[in-house]
């Protein structure tokens, strides 16, 4: 039993780490971006008996268009393969019973598309208790007790119980304990450090772990920070045993991780803490992460790679302007697809990096992928501190980041968000036991959000109304429209069950999907009775009360186990009592001020009342816990008053000391540290989002403090913040309508205004990219909330324009809308075409047309000239390019023409290039061949396949002609073209080997590849190795597309890790589009070896493992090819199950393999050559049986 759920559980976290899907938690989803389907699979309930029927329900779903219906998902467990056919709503079940306990994964697979979930059979044990985490100190004695109750009945368990305790890796004590009234109560004295449990009949009751002191240290710092940054870690120390604030020497220890190669390396540091009280500064590494240990107490950062925001190349002195930048707006709601303008603006002039990063919507309102798509480009600023930049969001985007230097815009989508809960009733005798009802009810609502929530937005986040939602249980699909709100609500039959105990692993869960693929899931939920406890220093009195959930007298009232004890940090660190209470129950005694850990059982809810009839209730997983405390001297206000600014609240502790509060504003956690003076008074400043006037806002802060007189850590305290000022800017609505319009004709621009107190200026002009075309000042003697207005502008020329919108609130605050709209030109000439002569056409003395037809002929000319791409498609993929469009070009006539030859002349302005900071040597002529953009620079004597009626185009000529302004391009027939950009982008691809041995002369590989524009001078590339350069290499010129390595020397001179770097352009000489690829970082190790012929084996082990390599990849698509059709043959399940071993145990001796990192990078590794090798003979073998079975 051991060795297959061990087995099992090793395929899961090889297929967690490989796949990337979430983890088997709630229903277990995967998706396919390139086939766009989504596939989600869950069983009916997580956790079942030997032998319980388990229904595994499949949804396979494609966003935009709904279930996929007809398609066969094949579920795999370890007894075998399973088809499933969908249904018209994308749903399939499969019912499973598994004999033996253990854990079981199931598998769902649709095509490359794989997800799975876990299944946990356990026999219902003879009675329930709490398990418990301890911290005790060495020579002290601690009361620990249990509660035992008898599963569904929930009645206290009589019966003799073999309680053991080990300790250290030994037995230290074992007896048979006569349990009564359900009563278990151990006495734990240890006289020396260590680490044990207590079991009770071999079931874990208790992990423990011994200390000479108990020193609680809260530590305080960021969860993320970048490599190179100096962070400060805050240290808030407390000696347990001596009950007073710690003084003396403290270890920290400092474990860095490497994920590459799962790999830890730990320092230690001596930190001195004075009366609770300390901090340090850390320079981050270059790791993955860093834990940081202190007594008993941790704290993790997660390490970024690069610096927050690109930070603009310069050349600071004391003497020149502080280089400052703003972005304006610095928040924006668009549309995917939208084209929006930004103002950049500087205080020093010169070209900087400007980054853009795109994030995907993963179908949820609160989850998106974090990875991001970023693209840098360049801003120059030349005669002017101000630019415009324009940017498109693409159809996919769901959130946006706009960075230059320290400044940042944010843009955001609205996507569907989908929020929905499943209650079943659930009764409670203590003849029959606990039970649910046979009818779920369903509730929910569909809106559209952003990725996070603004008030000012509010309007927008509204119902989508008369849409259909999908309601999946384990045993079917039930569909309901939303109402005018986006609400909606169904009954839903299900089979009732008796439960052994109200664990969410035994309740099932249900899955809302919505046409657009938002979906959402949720745990059945059921009443639970109120568990009330109040605790001061007199006593502890609990109170059981009828459940009264989603405002209905369920009347559901279960006995309770209650516990609780001092904890520190999830621990209890001292003694624990524990109660059965069927009603109410009273603990009298001194209750010693401290932070109490409250744990019952069965999951009902844990609640508070305060003094005023104020409480509220919290509910957990497998057992129920909330934290209470004690105190004596701590004032913490309720509510206050906000004004605008940062709050600064008071606060008193019971004594001198220093504290910590942590809290979520602006979309942002804050962490701060704060000093009391001798009377305990101090101030705790905390920033406040704007807020509408009138609104209150509910703060949850984390609290905690070490003073003189006593200590408490992570507390809740809840301050309500009342706003008295306005403080919001005014909300800001424009649309042009339509974005693209004709010269001489109109736009209809609508503008809407809002604010809560009151507007008293709106402004809005209409400019091209130079001057101020239009301008509107309104100024309103008494203040009101809402204006608007529509109007029409007519287009005067061929240009991009920017409809700008400034309000401004009674409060002064400020808000600005940008929208840019764009003209085109429409000209029609009836053409006489004569052969063997040049006609022209001029459009707007912008664009000239000159054609050479081949034959005689009379046609009608359509020609196009607009300041954007019209074609929505075609502008997003010219941006995916790489390109940035300033002028577009179609040219439409009624009759296909026979060219000889055609000539276009597109111009520009300096003054554009400038403004949008865009270099002269950089433009060019792209042509749209139906799909894509072609460069025609990159193509002069060469003819190109393309969607027009001339099967393709051939370039004859191109050329800049920058004294007159234009690009001119001779090709073979007109179509649609575009005046664009497009600069260098070089990266740092790969370096390798990455492993080496000491004392011998190795060359390291890096690999650069252009990405962009072509290089037409010199640059350098350099190589790190632990920060010290170690050669430099030059390189003239780069054609687009090109990818070449460079070899450098180096001979390590002793053992361990090394960090290489390789920088390309390190100087800056060449303007690219996207600087931040230009360095690459890797771990290196190396190694003791034989001197004299290390570099021979190094070379024959490379040849070797290649080939391994080369085979194994090879044949994974062999396999895959082999397995599926296998499958439609129907090959046994027993033969499917035997290749899946083989092939399961090649990709595990291949993961073990690329566990020394990249395999290609390092495949001179000898620690490489059995994994590989192994890896092909079990691949190969997987093979031999498929083919054997198809040959049957």
């Amino acid at each position: 039993m051991v060795r297959r759920q061990g087995a099992i559980v090793v395929a899961l976290i090889l297929l967690l780490l490989g796949s990337g899907v979430p983890a088997v938690m709630g229903v277990s989803y995967a998706y396919s971006r390139t086939e766009n389907v989504q596939l989600f699979i869950w069983p009916s309930s997580r956790l079942v008996e030997p032998n319980q029927t388990v229904t595994i329900a499949v949804v396979l779903w494609k966003p935009g268009e709904g279930g996929i219906a007809n398609a066969t998902v094949i579920i795999e467990t370890e007894d075998g393969l399973y088809n499933v056919t969908t249904n018209e709503d994308g749903f399939a079940s499969l019912n499973l019973t598994f004999a033996e306990e253990g854990g079981y994964w199931v598998r769902a697979t649709y095509g490359n598309l794989s997800t799975g979930t876990w299944i946990d059979v356990e026999k219902v044990p003879p009675y329930l208790f709490i398990e418990k985490d301890l911290e005790l100190q060495a020579n002290r004695s601690y009361s620990i007790e249990w509660t035992l109750v008898t599963p569904y009945v929930l009645t206290p368990y009589s019966g003799a119980v073999n309680v053991t305790v080990l300790f250290n890796g030994k037995e230290v004590r074992s007896e048979v304990v006569n349990v009564t009234d359900g009563k278990l109560k151990l006495t734990l004295r240890f006289n020396e450090t260590g680490a044990g449990e207590v079991l009770f009949d071999g079931r874990t009751a208790s992990h423990f772990e011994v200390r000479e002191k108990i020193i609680l240290a809260k530590l305080i710092g960021p969860d993320k920070a970048y490599v190179g940054q100096n962070v400060t870690v805050h240290l808030l120390v407390w000696d347990a045993g001596a009950n007073a604030p710690y003084s003396g020497n403290l270890t920290v220890e400092l474990k860095r991780w490497y994920y590459s190669n799962w790999t830890t390396i730990t320092d230690n540091i001596t930190v001195g803490v004075r009366d609770g009280y300390a901090n340090f500064t850390l320079t981050v590494p270059d790791c993955d992460r860093i834990e940081i240990l202190a007594g008993v107490g941790s704290h993790d950062i997660r390490i970024e790679k690069s610096a927050p925001a690109p930070q603009p190349p310069t050349n600071e002195t004391s003497n020149e302007t502080p280089l400052i930048f703003t972005i304006t707006p610095d928040r924006v709601l668009a549309e995917p697809g939208q084209s929006i303008s930004l103002v950049v603006n500087t205080t020093r002039e010169g070209t900087y990096n400007m980054t853009v990063t795109w994030y995907r919507w993963e179908f949820r309102s609160w989850v998106w992928d974090w990875r991001g798509e970023t693209n840098t480009t360049l801003v120059t600023f030349n005669g002017t501190k101000s630019v415009i930049k324009r940017i498109t969001v693409p159809e996919w985007a769901y959130y946006g980041e706009v960075r230059i230097g320290d400044a940042m815009a944010r843009i955001y989508t609205l996507r569907p968000s989908l929020w929905g809960s499943a209650w079943v009733n659930l009764t409670y005798s203590p003849e029959t036991g606990l039970k649910t009802g046979d009818t779920l009810m369903i509730s929910g609502d569909l809106k559209n959000k952003t990725k996070d929530w603004f008030y000012d937005w509010e309007k927008f986040y509204r119902g989508l109304a008369n849409e259909t939602v999908y309601i999946f249980t384990p045993w079917g699909v039930k569909t309901v429209k939303t109402d005018e709100d986006g609400r909606f609500s169904a009954n839903v039959s299900v089979p009732s069950e008796r439960l052994p105990n109200t664990v969410w692993d035994r309740k099932p869960e249900v899955l809302f999907i919505h046409r657009s693929g938002a979906y959402e899931d949720t745990t059945v939920d059921t009443p639970r009775a109120r568990v009330f406890v109040n605790m001061t220093s007199d006593g502890v009195r609990i109170n059981i009360e009828p459940a009264d959930d989603r405002g209905i007298d369920w009347g559901l009232k279960t006995p309770t186990v209650v516990e609780f004890g001092q904890y520190f940090d999830w621990n209890y660190i001292g003694n624990v009592t524990s109660l059965y209470v069927t009603s109410n129950a009273t603990v009298p005694g001194n209750v010693s001020p401290g932070v109490y850990l409250f744990k019952i059982l069965p999951n009902n809810w844990l609640c508070y009342r305060d003094p005023d009839g104020g409480g509220g209730c919290s509910a957990g997983s497998h057992t129920t816990e909330r934290i209470y405390y004690v105190t004596s001297g701590l004032e913490l206000p309720r509510d206050v008053e906000y004004t605008g600014g940062e709050l600064e609240v008071p606060i008193k502790l019971p004594g001198k000391g220093v504290f910590y509060y942590s809290y979520y504003s602006n979309g942002k956690e804050h962490k701060e540290i704060g000093f009391t003076d001798e009377n305990g008074n101090g101030i705790a400043r905390i920033k406040v989002e704007d807020l509408p006037l009138g609104v209150w806002r509910w703060l949850i802060i984390k609290f905690g403090f070490v003073s003189d007189k006593g200590a408490l850590f992570d507390i809740d305290w809840d301050l309500w913040v009342h706003s008295t000022v306005d403080t919001l800017p005014p909300a800001v609505t424009a649309t042009v309508t339509p974005q693209v319009q004709e010269v001489g004709k109109n736009v209809t621009i609508n503008i809407s205004v809002w604010d809560n107190g009151g507007i008293k200026q709106v402004n809005y002009t209409i400019t091209n990219v130079t001057d101020v075309i239009e301008r509107n000042s309104l100024n309103f003697t008494y203040a009101i909330n809402g204006y608007s207005v529509m109007f029409n502008f007519t287009i005067r020329g061929l240009e991009d324009y920017i409809l700008n919108v400034t309000a401004v609130d009674e409060a002064g605050h400020v808000t600005t809308k940008l929208v840019n709209f764009f003209g085109k030109a429409v000209e029609t000439r009836e053409l006489n075409l004569t052969a063997n002569e040049t006609h022209e056409v001029n459009v707007e003395n912008q664009t000239q047309i000159v054609v050479a037809p081949a034959q005689n002929e009379s046609v009608t000319m359509n020609v196009t000239v607009a300041s954007g791409v019209e074609n929505e498609d075609a502008r997003v993929k010219m941006t995916a390019k790489g390109y940035e469009d300033l002028k577009y070009v179609k040219v439409e006539t009624n009759e296909t023409v026979k060219y000889s030859w055609v000539i276009l002349n597109l111009t520009y302005s300096d003054e554009m290039l400038k403004r949008l900071g865009i270099s002269e040597n950089a433009v060019t002529l792209l042509y749209w061949n139906g799909t894509e953009w072609i460069d025609l620079s990159k193509h002069v004597g060469e003819t190109i396949p393309d969607n027009s009626p001339y099967g393709n185009i051939t370039v004859f000529g191109f050329g800049r002609d920058p004294v007159h302004n234009y690009v001119w391009a001779n090709v073979s027939h007109l179509s649609e073209y575009a005046l664009g950009v497009k600069l260098p982008d070089l990266k740092v691809e790969a370096i390798g080997p990455t492993k080496f041995y000491v004392g011998v002369p190795q060359t390291i590989n890096v690999t650069i590849k252009n990405l962009g524009g072509p290089v037409d001078r010199p640059f350098d590339v350099v190589l790190y190795v632990n920060g010290t350069e170690v050669g430099r290499v030059t390189v003239s010129e780069v054609s687009e597309g090109a990818e070449f390595s460079l070899p450098f020397k180096w001979t390590p001179e002793k053992e361990g890790n090394y960090t290489i770097k390789a920088v390309v352009d390190p100087d800056n000489r060449i303007q690219e589009s996207n600087e931040s690829n230009n360095e690459l970082i890797v771990l290196a190790e190396a190694t003791r070896g034989a001197s004299l012929s290390a570099s021979g084996l190094v070379l024959t082990l490379m040849r070797v493992n290649y080939l391994y390599y080369l085979y194994y990849t090879r044949n994974i698509e062999t396999f895959e090819k082999l397995y599926q059709e296998a499958v439609k043959a129907n090959v046994s399940n027993a033969t499917l199950q035997e290749a899946l071993k083989h092939k399961e145990l090649a990709e595990g001796y291949y993961k073990e393999a690329a566990k020394y990192g990249p395999v290609l990078s390092n495949i001179g590794n000898i620690r490489l050559f059995p994994y590989l090798r192994k890896a092909y003979v079990e691949l190969k073998k997987a093979i031999e049986i498929l083919e054997k079975a198809l040959k049957a």
